[in-house]
């Protein structure tokens, strides 16, 4: 297990070897980031390998002194995979992009860049981070459980054996007792699961048509611009003002606004708010001819996924949707994960209804529940010899017996 450092904000890296720029991107990232930085690729390498697993951001500039960026984020990537790792670069060579999101780079952004599209990329490169995460935990969960539904699959073909060699069939009482009407055998694998979901939510989030998408922007030009970048991958509808965007929305739902920083009768921050409150399921990118770093950073914090300042390539607008949809795909896996694990949790009440059952009947007829009864219904509780209890508690009431299974509840 990695040793854990508490770090209350984020740990981000910045290997860049100008002074003014690094002390500039050190400063711009201080109020949501605490920063490391260093000037050379040795002292990038000693810091990284270090804080391995305190860092949850690299931003990397492609050339240093002695070192070439490539060669840096190999080695990154060789010491730990968990760090996103950004590239910073002046130029804008296409070969040198590709050569380092084909070695594991987050991203790839060439200055002079916008300051809130930097702090925007990191918090995309962490929520996926949060994203991996948890999924990573509901992998373990799920295959502790898929155990336990072998183990009763195990238990019941052991009493079916001794009913054949008994000469008697299994009656409707101890079918009862292995049968828990939740999850399939293949949903308890977390692969198969997981494909399962993905197809589903792929299915669901980018139909033929493609997704929906609202453009709320002032000018007739850069609407019709817009469109015809995006037509006809997605479904589109348009928007010229304020009162127009909450028209649309109240007439449907769309996954994605593309949003104007300044529109007619009102400012894009104020509908982004509004968006926010009474469509929380819509993202929100902005698009504006304004590159203003104050409405950048207001933009972000408030929730819109994106900011792009114009003229601007159909590439990047392209690019930041497809980053919108991925998200927007990974949050509906992850959960329908979370409703599959509740569902595995549900079993367990099942089975505690039954047993309950089970311990008022033998009450009834002054016997006791054995260690046996108890297992038969919760094999994952059995841990080993040392840990074994002899005798199933004799409690006095059903009360006594609630707090028991809920102590064993995991």
């Amino acid at each position: 297990m990695p040793p854990f450092k508490e770090n209350k904000k984020p740990l981000v890296l910045v290997v860049e070897d100008e002074p003014d720029m690094r002390q500039n991107l050190a400063e711009l990232l201080s109020d949501e980031f605490t920063v490391l930085t260093a000037e050379n690729g040795e002292k990038a390498l000693r810091t990284y390998y270090s804080e391995q697993f305190s860092l949850s951001a690299v931003l990397l500039d492609i050339r240093l002194p002695d070192m070439n960026g490539i060669e840096i984020l190999t080695k990154m990537r060789e010491i730990n995979l968990e760090p996103d790792i950004i590239m910073l670069t002046a130029l804008s060579d296409v070969k040198t992009a590709v050569a380092a999101m084909q070695e594991g780079a987050y991203d790839y952004i060439t200055k002079p860049f916008f300051a809130g599209d930097l702090v925007a990329t990191i918090k995309r490169a962490l929520e996926k981070k949060d994203y991996n995460r948890k999924l990573s935990d509901l992998t373990d969960r799920l295959e502790r459980e898929r155990l336990v539904f072998e183990h009763r699959q195990l238990l019941f073909q052991e009493l079916q054996m001794k009913g054949k060699v008994e000469g008697r069939d299994i009656n409707a009482d101890e079918k009862t007792l292995f049968h828990f009407p939740v999850l399939t055998e293949e949903d308890y694998s977390y692969k198969k699961l997981k494909e399962k979901l993905e197809k589903d939510v792929k299915t669901g989030i980018e139909p033929i048509n493609g997704a929906s998408i609202l453009i709320a922007v002032g000018s007739v030009d850069i609407r019709d611009a817009l469109k015809n970048i995006l037509a006809p991958a997605y479904k589109l509808e348009d928007a010229s003002s304020g009162k127009e965007v909450f028209e649309r929305l109240r007439e449907q739902s769309f996954e994605l606004v593309i949003l104007d920083v300044r529109l007619p009768d009102v400012s894009g921050l104020d509908v982004l708010t509004k968006i926010k409150q009474e469509h929380p399921f819509s993202d929100v990118i902005f698009v504006t001819g304004f590159d203003d770093f104050s409405s950048a950073v207001s933009a972000i914090k408030q929730g819109a996924y994106d900011y792009i300042v114009y003229p601007f390539i159909g590439e990047d607008l392209l690019l930041s949707i497809k980053r919108v949809m991925e998200k927007r795909s990974s949050h509906q896996i992850l959960q329908r994960l979370i409703e599959k694990y509740k569902e595995i949790y549900l079993s367990f009440d099942y089975r505690a209804g039954l047993f309950k059952q089970l311990f008022a009947k033998r009450k009834a007829e002054k016997r006791r529940i054995s260690m046996d009864d108890f297992y038969t219904f919760f094999p994952e509780q059995k841990r080993g010899e040392e840990g074994e209890m002899v005798d199933f508690p004799d409690f006095a009431n059903e009360t006594e017996l609630e707090d028991f299974l809920r102590k064993h509840k995991k």
